[in-house]
């Protein structure tokens, strides 16, 4: 039995799997069963079986499922390098630089496509500071992704994009705010709907 500690302990392909369930229990009008809510939750995440949990003290699922609860209530920054077969891969350096095909890529809801997409081998390191390789679709490297990728990783990834999202739309109220005047009722519509941005951001 694996016994997770942090993100990086948890492969996003599982995670994926526990957010279906998730969905699956929110779309259904029926009431969760705890103990299959529990169980298939503890299968995921300590790739377990019904038998094995089956002779462990109540208490001991309890403070399992709790363990997976918080780790993935943790805030997670941005992993800038990960390496895969001893090659390193760096995010892009500079997003503002991204090229067409680059961004016709990574024009998907699909988290692990961009991830392949805007990480790529290193080229040139010194110290904080280095060279990705050019952009050229990798489907081998996708298929890895799919199945070893680690949850702080992608975590890292989304909440990044959120917060330059968030800065973005701030930034922007705030310049209407001062710069041209915005009615108060208008500039609270802006801050529920974005005017468009969250979708343009998406």
């Amino acid at each position: 039995m694996k016994i997770p500690k942090k993100q990086k302990d948890i492969l996003v392909k599982d995670f994926l799997e526990y957010r279906k369930l998730l969905l699956s229990i929110e779309e259904s009008e029926e009431k969760p069963d705890e103990k299959h809510m529990l169980y298939k939750t503890l299968n995921i995440f300590y790739n377990t079986t019904d038998y094995e949990l089956d002779k462990l003290p109540y208490k001991s699922l309890k403070d399992m499922f709790k363990i997976i609860t918080n780790i993935l209530s943790m805030p997670q920054e941005l992993i800038r390098t990960f390496t895969i077969d001893k090659i390193e891969y760096g995010i892009i350096p500079n997003l503002d630089e991204m090229s067409f095909g680059e961004m016709v890529d990574c024009d998907t809801d699909d988290v692990i496509q961009q991830i392949a997409v805007l990480y790529r081998p290193i080229t040139n390191k010194f110290k904080d500071r280095y060279l990705v390789k050019e952009y050229e679709a990798n489907v081998e490297i996708m298929e890895w992704l799919n199945d070893n990728l680690t949850l702080d990783i992608y975590n890292g990834f989304i909440s990044f994009f959120l917060n330059i999202s968030q800065h973005i739309l701030n930034s922007t109220l705030n310049y209407m705010v001062k710069e041209v005047g915005l009615e108060a009722k208008l500039k609270k519509d802006l801050e529920i709907n974005g005017l468009g941005f969250h979708g343009f951001m998406n």
